[in-house]
């Protein structure tokens, strides 16, 4: 009994260490096959340049552009005041806020019947005058008839004179026949004389009518204007922006009772960096030759402007015209200086691009006040330009000559490729127009048609090697693999032999001006 249960024992210890003693035997034989296969051959992998994209220098066009952002502002608001005292008669449909009005159009009238009661009485003074400056006249011709007869008289009275001194003369008459008609002739002249007195008097008192007839006149006159005053018309086209009065108000010389916007021309107000003016001042230069220059230190040059403006996804254009400064300063709060183009035409917008689902929406009828716009100034250069990508602009840090403890010098520069070597080159900005940098062609380190490195590099060292990814066949490109968010980064570099992969990013580019 004991032997059969020692015997069933063993055969459950041996069959339960077979697997482990068939895995051990495996292992081994690995082990061995293993040990008895050759190495592979092994070869060094030597450094390799890091690829890089490339952009050349091109030549930039001689018109350049500003682009800014403005603000529609009326060229001109009037308000209408009262020039006569009187009660508000009318207010015509037409004069509320919000309304077109042609010139002339009637606004307003006031009650007239004062100034026609003025003009009445002036006239009938006018009237009285004319009727004693006829009678003066009657007067004076009556009195020349009597003048002429007194000198006959005494004419007459003349020859009697002489013939009575003749007779004396031969005793045939006495000395108080003489004295008599020296007597007479002595009345005559007194009366002839006091004839002349009132002649002259009558020519005094009508020079005197005539002045009060002018200043009559004169009274007409202005009463006629006042009459006139009392009528309210539009001096312009344009649009009321506001109806201060109403019927039955009394208004006094001087009280505001509309305001007018002009409409036949608008502005647009808007600010320019100095260093934006100086593209203007520079193509000025050559007026600036003229013998009167005084005035155009204070004058923009007119440089043709566009005015542009987006409604529901449609662009609309006007034509403008760089106009003035806005005042005489530069803004202390922005430090820039304000400006104005003038709109001839603000009924004159084009369509410049719409959508495909707003292609039969209404243009705008007219460039309004308030309107938010954008500005393109187009002008010449007067000196040549460099034009290179945006992506080829980098920052480069110097240390500051003042010491080691002073903040460091940031300049623009770019990376040009020499013989397959980088090179930093710095850079003189001139303007930056969407995706293009401009840079100054004289004293340039850079000619039309360099080569610039366009992408990014996590390192860049002067005279270091690099690849331009142009050179080189699709079998040379390294496969791009996809990234962490699914996407393939096409911009990883083997850098060395040992298989460190050197990824650069994209990083914002800023301008250093």
């Amino acid at each position: 009994m004991n032997r059969n249960v020692s015997q069933t024992s063993s055969g459950n210890i041996v069959s339960k260490s077979l697997p482990f003693m068939l895995l051990l035997i495996g292992i081994a034989g690995l082990i061995g096959f293993v040990a008895l296969r050759e190495p592979p051959p092994s070869r060094e992998v030597g450094r390799q340049p890091p690829l890089v994209e490339v952009g050349t220098v091109k030549p930039a066009d001689n018109q350049l552009s500003l682009e800014v952002d403005g603000e529609v502002v009326p060229s001109r608001q009037t308000t209408l005041a009262s020039q006569v005292a009187g009660r508000i008669e009318k207010k015509s449909s037409a004069c509320q806020a919000g309304n077109y009005v042609a010139k002339g159009t009637l606004l307003l009238q006031i009650d007239p019947s004062d100034y026609d009661l003025a003009i009445q009485r002036i006239q009938e003074s006018v009237a009285q005058a004319n009727v004693s400056l006829e009678e003066i006249d009657v007067e004076k011709s009556n009195l020349a008839e009597l003048v002429q007869l007194a000198e006959t008289d005494i004419r007459l009275q003349d020859r009697e004179i002489k013939r009575i001194e003749t007779l004396m003369a031969k005793n045939a008459s006495s000395q108080a026949d003489l004295d008599t008609v020296l007597r007479a002739e002595i009345q005559t002249r007194t009366n002839l004389q006091s004839l002349r007195n009132q002649a002259s008097l009558l020519e005094t008192k009508r020079s005197r009518l005539i002045r009060e007839k002018e200043s009559l006149l004169v009274q007409l006159e202005q009463a006629t204007l006042d009459r006139k005053r009392t009528t309210i018309t539009a001096p312009m086209d344009g649009v009321i922006t506001d109806d201060i009065v109403e019927e039955d108000d009394f208004v006094q010389p001087g009280t505001a009772l509309v305001q007018l916007e002009d409409t036949s021309k608008v502005e647009v107000r808007f600010q320019l960096k100095l260093d934006e003016l100086q593209w203007l001042w520079a193509g000025r230069a050559e007026a600036e030759t003229l013998s009167d220059t005084q005035h155009l230190s204070y004058r923009l040059p007119p440089a043709p402007v566009m005015v542009s403006m987006e409604v529901g996804g449609q662009t609309y254009e006007w034509d403008a015209v760089l106009a003035r400064y806005d005042g005489a300063g530069i803004n202390v709060a922005t430090r820039t200086v304000p400006c104005i183009a003038e709109v001839a035409n603000p009924r004159g917008g084009r369509l410049k691009s719409t959508s495909k689902n707003l292609s039969s929406m209404a243009a705008p009828p007219v460039l309004l006040r308030g309107t938010f716009v954008n500005l393109r100034i187009e002008f010449d250069t007067p000196v040549p330009l460099l034009s290179i990508p945006l992506q080829a602009l980098r920052l480069r840090e110097y240390a500051n000559s003042a010491g080691s403890d002073e903040e460091a010098v940031r300049r623009n520069c770019v990376w040009k490729v020499e013989d397959g070597k980088l090179k930093v080159v710095s850079i003189d900005i001139a303007e930056e127009l969407g995706n293009d940098i401009l840079l100054f062609a004289e004293g340039s380190e850079l000619r039309e048609g360099d080569t610039i490195i366009t992408s990014p590099l996590s390192l860049a060292v002067d005279s270091m090697q690099v690849r331009q990814a142009s050179d080189m066949t699709s079998e040379q490109l390294p496969v791009s693999s996809p990234d962490s968010s699914g996407q393939h980064n096409g911009d990883a570099e083997m850098a060395d032999g040992d298989g460190e992969a050197n990824v650069t990013k994209e990083t914002s580019v800023e301008v250093q001006r």
